[in-house]
Order: structure tokens, then sequence, then C-alpha cells
């Protein structure tokens, strides 16, 4: 038989733990002995551990098995316990062991601020990896502010911080808090990220400065998608009343933008991101000339920034983000002031974009980028096609916003005018049988993209010059009788479910045939780039290239 496990203690313990309390006790009362009378003298302050133990009569391991740490933690504790020990202090011992038992207090604050540090890591780590949703993040994320508000109000850089780490759950895209109409989690960003710059703006001593810069293009970015939530309801047939209504609401946002790029633009220069500071600058100024009404000033923002980035890519790549950004905007200015641009500014601006879309990073971007620019320096009042090198990139045009969708609406209504008396398109888009597509698709396509290209878009600058072109292509009377466009052919006609039967035959088409070389699996790839980049793009509910925020 097993000896059975003990459940309760011995005589000879329970005789010896009252022992062992008296001498810690004991060990205890000299401690504090020894240390009042060197707070009655002036003389704590600095003492070490040692030299408290001498005074003493112990060793120092008996004062850290109290357990003390430090001196301050034992004058913290005698101001607690005296009375307990018999003890009667003085006002002078009082004061020197309250300012020797700050010192603990503060080593104590300054643990718990950074376990507060660390959990905030982990916590923005585990929502990125997916192993929580938004809503337990967002209340541990507010607990944990919460708590230092209350108890460390002065931690304003962390109180910042956590603001920021909010905003940016707020501001990602999330079906589960977009569910709840109540709050819109835009809203809620940007109330976050203003919470987080007044914080820092605050601690006249911080040199944080690339939180500042991540909280104040968060808090444009907010701004921004919050005029995206505006004009989501402007369709081709809105009123004037009811565009004058979302003007109101997209002024005071773009206000916020003017705002916070430029104080973006203050903190990039602090960090010597040169480029930063001016793709800030580029933002702040179009939105500055929006909220005025001046043509001009997205004219001349445009032609800043390709300086700024022209000069910078003699030395270095040019941030693909910022790029990619600024070609769709450079675009969409020289298509929306086509008259208002000068001549040698047009040619300056042509010839400095070639050289950037050669630096993109991939050649999958450099031909959709080239694409773009194709339809844009094509004159539509000459009634044919430009010839596009690479039909797959009309795909990712559609994404680029209001530009791309009536460039997109220009392109497919000039191929569409362009059939034959025998009913064919011009020659490179002569497909086979079975794709070949007829003038009325091609009709009914140009109408479905001057259609959606004022849909959601800006009511003001650009943006409302180009959604207006596309107003009046609509209103030009040649589209009675023109059918409305089927889904994609890879979608079933009936349920707008996935045509699984064209999915299988293209899967079995893959693995029942030879693999491809390394250098054949790149080029399809590339050539599908515009297919997967559109259907990301749909999946997030947004169109074109993103800038980085961080």
């Amino acid at each position: 038989m097993g000896t059975q496990a003990r459940t309760t203690p011995s005589s000879r313990e329970r005789r010896e733990e009252p022992t062992l309390d008296r001498r810690k006790r004991a060990s205890r009362s000299l401690i504090f002995g020894a240390a009042a009378n060197l707070a009655e003298s002036g003389e704590l302050d600095g003492t070490t551990m040692k030299d408290l133990a001498k005074a003493a009569g112990v060793t120092v391991n008996t004062i850290k098995n109290q357990p003390f740490s430090n001196v301050s933690d034992v004058a913290v504790t005698l101001l607690d316990e005296a009375g307990s020990f018999g003890m009667s202090l003085s006002k002078n011992a009082i004061d020197n062991l309250s300012r020797v038992a700050e010192h603990s207090r503060a080593q104590s604050d300054r643990e718990r601020i950074n376990e507060i540090h660390r959990m905030l890591t982990d916590i923005v780590d585990r929502s990125k990896r997916g192993l929580r949703t938004s809503n337990v993040v967002l209340e541990e994320l507010e607990a944990l502010h919460t708590e230092v508000d209350k108890t460390y109000p002065d931690e304003l850089p962390l109180l910042a911080e956590i603001s920021y780490s909010i905003a940016a759950i707020y501001l990602r895209p999330d079906d589960e808090l977009d569910a709840d109409p109540s709050n819109d989690r835009r809203s809620e960003a940007l109330l976050w990220a203003k919470r987080g710059i007044t914080r820092l703006e605050s601690d006249r001593r911080t040199r944080q400065f690339d939180l500042g810069q991540r909280l104040t293009a968060l808090a444009a970015e907010a701004a921004r998608q919050l005029i995206s939530l505006h004009t989501a309801a402007i369709t081709a047939k809105s009123s004037e009343l009811e565009r004058a209504t979302v003007q109101v609401k997209v002024m005071a946002q773009l206000a916020i933008i003017v705002a916070n790029k430029e104080k973006e633009r203050g903190y990039a220069l602090k960090l010597n991101r040169p480029l930063r500071a001016a793709a800030a600058e580029f933002h702040r100024a179009r939105a500055e000339a929006m909220m005025q009404g001046v043509p001009q000033g997205e004219i001349d923002a445009v032609l800043q920034m390709a300086r700024e980035l022209d000069t910078h890519s003699d030395t270095g790549p040019v941030p693909e983000d910022i790029l990619e950004v600024f070609l769709v905007r450079t675009c969409a200015v020289q298509v929306a002031y086509r008259d208002l641009v000068k001549a040698d500014e047009h040619s300056e601006l042509k010839e400095i974009r070639r050289r950037l879309i050669d630096t993109l990073p991939s050649s999958a971007k450099q031909r959709a980028a080239s694409t773009l620019f194709d339809l844009a320096d094509h004159d539509p009042t000459i009634g044919k096609p430009v010839r596009v090198h690479h039909v797959t990139d009309l795909m990712l045009v559609s994404t680029y916003g209001v530009v791309g969708r009536v460039l997109l609406a220009d392109h497919l209504k000039a191929i569409a005018d362009s059939f034959d008396a025998d009913g064919n398109p011009p020659e490179m888009y002569r497909g086979t049988d079975e794709l070949k597509i007829s003038e009325a698709e091609y009709r009914a396509a140009a109408r479905y993209w001057y259609t959606q290209a004022p849909s959601g878009m800006n009511v003001l600058g650009v943006a409302a010059t180009l959604a207006e072109r596309a107003r009046q292509a609509l209103a030009d009377g040649t589209w009675d009788g023109v059918r409305d466009t089927a889904p994609w052919a890879i979608l079933d006609q009936e349920t707008n479910g996935l045509n699984t039967l064209l999915l299988d035959q293209l899967s079995l088409g893959a693995v029942t045939g030879r693999a491809p070389t390394k250098e054949q699996a790149q080029r399809l790839l590339d050539e599908l780039h515009p297919l997967l980049t559109v259907l990301k793009s749909i999946s997030e509910g947004r169109t074109g290239p993103v800038e980085n925020l961080s």
C-alpha cells in the first residue's frame, strides 16, 4: 500500500510556525528600529541594504526574506506598520521616510507601466493574428486606457499609444463593427485619434515623433473614410440639393485632413522622412484647394509633388504606396483639368511620370500605370479607341476611382462606336467565337461605368468635375435601348454564386497538363495580377491603391 498523503500539519510543525513568526517579527523590529534611527538623523536617504543590515545587526538576506527588495521598501512598510510595533515616529523621521518611500512607489509604478506596455503589444499582436475579435480587443484596450488615465495620468505618450491602437482597430474594415448601427467605426477612429494627438501635444518633453506621425496620418485617413461614407449615397441621379447637403459634411472632414496633414508633415520632417513630409503636404494642399474651390491649387499640388518625387527617384526608390496614390491623383488632375493645365506643364508631368512608372517594383504594376495614362492621354473626340497593349490591365483601371471609371467608360464606348458594318470590333478586340463580345455588350458596359463613376465619389474638386463629366455622357441621348450588363461569366447567372463548373474545368486543365516553368509561372502571375487585385479591392470595399499610414 502506498503512503497516504497528509492533509494536516504535524504537531512539530504546529509548534514551529509560531516560532518562525516570532523570529521574523523580531528581525523586522530590529530592521524597523535601525531604519527609524537613520530616518531621524536624516541618514536613511542614500543608505544601502548592507549599511541598514549592519545598523540592525542582521544580514542582508534577512532583510530580503521579509521580503524587502530595497531600503525604499523598508521605508514604505515602516510607515504603514510602525504602530503595530509600538513605535512612535517623529515628524522629522516621517518626512525622511516618506521621501525615501517615494523611490519604492516610483519603482512599483514604473514596473506596472512597463507591464502595461507589454500588455498593449501583446493585445495588438493577437489582434493582428486574428486571435481575438475586434470587440474583445477594443474592450481590453479601453480597459488599459481607463487604468492609465486614472492611475498614471501623466503618462501622456502611453495614453496616446493606446489611443492610436484603438483608433487603428476601429479604422480597419470589420463586419463585426459595421454590424452595430449605433456607432460608426470611422467616427470612433477619428475620436480616439484626436484624443491621442491631444495627449501627445500636451507632453512638451515628448520625443515621440513617430507616434505623432502615425496618429495624425490615422486621423486624416479616418476623415477621408468619413468622406467616402458621406458620399456613398451619391449616384448619377442625385439631385443638386442632395449633393449640396453632402458637400457641407465633406467640407468639415476636409478641414480635419488639412489640419492633420500639416501636423503629419511636421513630424515627418523631425524624423528626417522628406518623402513622407512631401506626401503629407501634397494631400494637405489638395484638400485645401478643394475646400476653396480652386482647381489651380490642385494642379500646383500635383506639380510640386511630381518634382519632389522625380528628384528623390535619382537617389533611391520612391515608396510604392506613395507613388501609386500620386500617379492616380496626377491622372485625375490631367483628365479633369485638361484645358487648365498649361501645355508645358502637361509635357513636364508626362516626362516625370514616365520616369516614375519605370521605378515601380513589378512589371504588372508598370503596365497598369502605363495603361491608365494611355487612356488619359487619348483624345475621346477622335471616336476610335486607343490601342491598349495589355487588355487585362483594364480591370485595374476600373479600381482607380472616378478617373479610372470615366476613362474605362470612354474606352468601351469608343470600341462600341468602332464596330464595322459586319458587326466586328476593332482587330485587337476580336476574340474567339466562344469569347466574342458584341457591340451591345460593350455599350452596356460603357453605360455601367459612366453610371458607377459618380457613385461614392467626392463632391468637391477633381472628383466632382469627373463625376459631372460622367453624368453629361449619360445625358447625351445615345443610350436608349441599351440593356444592363450581365454578371461575370465566372459567376452563376441565376444565384450570383460561383460558376463551379468553369472553375473545375480550369483546375482540371491545370492538373492534367504539364506544369509551367518558373518563367512561365511568373508571367502567368503577372497576367492574373489585375484580376486578383480587383477581387481583393472589391472584397475590402475600396478602390485603387492605399497610402501606408505608418
